[in-house]
């Protein structure tokens, strides 16, 4: 027993003589170690009409920073313990903005924090909300809660400013009138008469007392998302709003993203129809088909109505008479007897007759949505049409997106309405009419009845209509078969041996050429070579590529079913415009113009319009923002990898970004140079052109994909080419730097984009009249180069990278009259003054 007693009194002591274990406290995480929403100056507010839920706000303001210690005891001896920091509490003011108000009155219905809903309700004025879930992410012990106040203002135009932000940003802190916003901040108010003059304010009391909302124990802030309403009766006080009170008119959307400024010119309420628009916002509304939409981002008024004529099944158009917008839904609302007749008395030429086949169709439309009472969980509602399953043998399938619908039988009300309208051939026909058509407007029903083609009752709606001049007295009319009356049309023989099929037997296309597209175009990693050709006639469906070795082994590779639009240049085209050239160039008649697109700023500089200038001086490619048919304007010169050439009349261009073939888009050609040849046949119902028949065409492939950049904003002495005149003695020529990496298109003038590591320069001097070398210099990274040379005459720059044994695969070029001032020599050197001329590295 004594023993025991020993061992237990020498454990104890070694226990009371062994050194304190070292408790370390939890470090405080700094502000920065936070991420927040959207808060870079000049991220767009959003706009929103209807319910939605709202996944992006913008971070107005965000500070009053304050971590609590989270302190628990813990033994550190026998007999002994200590209080150490196991985490913290941090608080944090914010101030997120969720879109612009107007004159609407917007809703607060629901706020989460990732997937937690810690708010439902349904307020409509400047509140202040308590929150009180501490252990809504598993309390102290796991990520905390939220604890706090959140100001709620609706975006009225009598907002005040907030007592809170006052004390913590700035006293003169706006009121953000017609911004709808929330402001989380703590229990307490510091008021601004009590702080002090110095910008560095005291600590505030921590634990209960601090003054910025509570949002948990970790760094990682949740994602705060809102559902919210905002309604507006303009259109029609009994139909704006849709029965469920939480989505609006398609025609109210229309009227609210036309008319609301919001400091940008809107649309005169006084150039809309607003008859037309009331009796279709009725339509709509009995036919149950409402919208919630949601914009983040800067669209177009265009952008704007498309979706919205997706939901209504509608147009917009300018009436030529009163120049007020139309709006006409696209319903079966017609009795057939009593519509007008467009027939041989009135058409003058029936310059396209075409009908999309049983192939082309689909019979299973899936429409995907966001469903609000599942939390906007992502539903897709299905349509089938089984009788074109059985015809076809297959399920073809097409799958729409609605971000504007949040309701299931809505849902599915669309996708039986899109597959109706998929699931048919429809006849197209392109009508040339005397001026008795010129009354007739779009979405205007016809029948039409033409004797040569054998052609009765055919019931047709108007897609597009051009009444010409006074002195043609031709009226253009686009027409589609109306699908509500697919099934009344009558075909009778042709008469006798007049009758013509509008279809013709394929014939070669006209132009048509092979062009190997640069990295730019292809981000590949060798030759990718591109097929490119203009719609021969009206009826061919596309073009087969045979390619090959040579001329005599060709193979079949691909169908392509888009062709390219093109047309020729009506006058010459110098180099020496401007590098951004407002007004560009005219073109004659193009071929499919109407597939020709523009495109806004951001699309112009993303590439998303390019043409090819192909002439005797070489290929020049370009991007444009704007087309009229005629006229291709506001156009950057010398793109990925080319340079401006001065191309004469009667060049083709080439709108390739509009529709191009390609013959090894799956095995980039990695050894060149290596010559591609192929033939390309076009195709129609009434069969494919003969290989024999079809024009050969090659190119020979030298990996222009891998080739550096040429080099841009070339200057001599400071100017650019087209205005250089007599150089005397030694002169400068500077460059900004290219890499073809770059993702944003470049215009000549612009200043340098750092080039791709191990590019060097290689700069020659020729005699322009004989071709003869003067001088030149292979230059390292660098942007500019002395010369000097005795020679007297006209004189040839040329300019070009180099990298990994590969120059660019084109040069800039540059000719001037020369004197020498005493030089003794030719030769090129790098001259570190010249970065002071344009062109230079930044």
């Amino acid at each position: 027993m004594w023993v025991a007693i020993f061992i237990v009194a020498f454990s104890l002591l070694l226990i009371l003589l062994a050194p304190k274990p070292k408790i370390e406290n939890a470090r405080a995480g700094s502000l920065g170690d936070f991420r927040f929403p959207r808060s870079s100056e000049g991220d767009p507010v959003p706009w929103f009409l209807g319910t939605v839920r709202l996944r992006s706000p913008n971070a107005l303001w965000y500070g009053d920073f304050d971590p609590v210690p989270i302190t628990k005891k813990q033994k550190t001896g026998l007999f002994s313990s200590k209080r150490v920091t196991v985490g913290y509490k941090y608080h944090i003011g914010l101030d997120l903005c969720w879109g612009l108000a107007g004159n609407s009155t917007v809703r607060l219905r629901k706020l989460w924090s990732d997937k937690h809903v810690f708010f439902d309700g349904n307020i409509s004025t400047a509140s202040t909300l308590t929150i009180n879930l501490p252990n809504l992410f598993g309390g102290e012990e796991q990520r905390g809660g939220l604890v706090g106040r959140i100001d709620f203002y609706p975006g009225s135009f009598n907002e005040t400013r907030n007592a809170y932000l006052m004390a913590e940003a700035d006293p003169q802190v706006p009121a953000y009138i017609g911004h709808c916003r929330t402001v989380f901040r703590g229990a307490a108010i510091v008021s601004p008469s009590a702080l002090p003059l110095s910008i560095f304010r005291p600590r505030r009391p921590s634990g209960n007392n601090a003054t910025g909302f509570y949002f948990g124990t970790t760094t990682n802030i949740n994602a705060i998302q809102a559902e919210m309403t905002r309604l507006s009766s303009n259109v029609s006080a009994a139909f704006s709003v849709m029965p469920n009170g939480l989505d609006v008119n398609p025609m109210e959307v229309l009227y609210a993203g036309f008319t609301e400024r919001f400091g940008m010119p809107g649309l005169s309420p006084t150039n809309i129809d607003m008859a037309s628009w009331q009796r279709d916002a009725q339509t709509l509304f009995n036919e149950g088909f409402g919208m919630s939409l949601l914009i983040q981002r800067g669209i177009s008024g265009k952008d704007l109505a498309e979706e919205v004529l997706r939901i209504a099944d509608g147009i917009l158009y300018q009436d030529s008479d009163t120049g007020l917008m139309v709006s006409r839904l696209i319903r079966e609302d017609y009795v057939v007897a009593n519509l007008p007749i467009i027939d041989e008395s009135i058409v003058l030429d029936l310059t396209n007759f075409s009908k999309t086949t049983w192939e082309q169709t689909y019979n299973q439309c899936r429409v995907t949505f966001k469903d609000r009472s599942n939390l906007y969980a992502d539903k897709v509602a299905t349509a089938q049409d089984f009788a074109n399953i059985n015809f076809q043998q297959r399920v073809k399938n097409i799958d729409i997106s609605m971000p504007s619908t949040f309701v299931a039988d809505e849902a599915n009300r669309l996708a039986v309405r899109q597959l109706s309208l998929l699931s048919v051939p429809l006849f197209q026909i392109e009508l040339r009419c005397n001026r008795r058509a010129s009354l007739y407007k779009p979405a205007d029903l016809f029948i039409f009845n033409y004797a040569p083609y054998g052609i009765s009752n055919m019931v047709m709606r108007v897609q597009k209509i051009e009444k010409g001049t006074l002195l043609d007295g031709v009226v253009t009319i686009n027409a589609v078969q109306d699908r509500f009356a697919t099934a009344l049309a009558v075909f009778a023989p042709p008469g006798g041996s007049g009758w013509i099929n509008p279809i013709g037997l394929p014939t070669a296309m006209v132009p048509e050429a092979l062009f190997e597209l640069p990295y730019e175009m292809s981000e590949a990693e060798g030759a990718v070579i591109a097929t490119i050709g203009s719609r021969p006639q009206a009826g061919d469906l596309g073009y087969k590529i045979f390619a090959g070795e040579t001329a005599i082994t060709l193979e079949e590779i691909g169908q392509i079913d888009t062709f390219t639009p093109s047309g020729l240049l009506t006058a010459p085209y110098p180099f020496s415009t401007a590098a951004r050239d407002a007004v560009g160039f005219a073109v004659g008649t193009v071929r499919q113009a109407d597939d020709v697109d523009g495109g806004t700023e951001d699309e112009l500089l993303a590439g998303a319009s390019v043409a090819l200038i192909r002439s005797s001086a070489g290929d020049e490619l370009i991007a444009f923002r704007t087309f009229n048919g005629t006229q291709v304007g506001d156009v950057i010169r010398g793109i990925f990898g080319t340079v401006p050439l001065s191309h004469p009349s009667g060049a083709t261009v080439f709108f390739i970004t509009s529709g191009f073939g390609m013959v090894n888009e799956e095995s980039p050609l990695t050894v060149t140079p290596f010559t591609v040849h192929a033939k390309l046949l076009p195709f129609s119902s009434r069969g494919q052109l003969a290989l024999a028949t079809a024009a050969p065409l090659s190119v020979v492939a030298i990996n222009k994909a891998q080739r550096p950049a040429v080099p841009g904003r070339v200057r001599v002495n400071g100017v650019a080419p087209g205005s250089i005149g007599l150089v005397t003695g030694a002169f400068i020529v500077a460059w900004a730097q290219r890499t073809r990496l770059d993702i944003q298109v470049r215009t000549q003038a612009e200043g340098s984009v750092t080039a791709e590591l191990g590019t060097t320069y290689n700069l020659r001097v020729f005699n322009n009249a004989t071709n003869a070398l003067l001088a030149s210099g292979l230059l390292g990274d660098a942007v500019a180069a002395q010369v000097r040379l005795s020679f007297s005459g006209q004189v040839r720059v040329e300019l070009e990278a180099s990298r990994l044994g590969l120059a660019s695969y084109t040069a800039q070029r540059v000719v001037f009259d020369y004197a020498p001032a005493g030089e003794l020599l030719n030769n090129v050197v790098f001259d570190l003054t010249s970065i002071i001329f344009d062109g230079g590295r930044p």
